[in-house]
């Protein structure tokens, strides 16, 4: 099993990253060996999209460069999350 285009942002009101359901989500899948991917990795300007826009389309990105969003799934596949 894989998961697929899951975001961080509630599922209503997608204005806004909703980090303890994102948790828990992170929580199930890893308790469950399931691969993930998260959407959206572009500089949108939606509360989804990892990257702020105008951000280099060719990485390097700083804190900066990262929404909210963005910020949490770094910090989820770095391990510091």
């Amino acid at each position: 099993l894989f998961a697929s285009e899951w975001g961080t942002t509630h599922p209503v009101d997608q204005t806004w990253v909703d980090v303890d359901a994102s948790r828990a989500w992170l929580q199930f899948l890893d308790e469950n060996q399931i691969g993930w991917c998260n959407w959206s990795i572009m500089d949108k300007d939606e509360a989804s999209a990892a990257l702020r826009p105008g951000a280099n389309p060719q990485g390097g990105w700083n804190d900066g460069d990262l929404t909210e969003s963005g910020r949490f799934i770094r910090g989820v596949l770095r391990g510091e999350l």
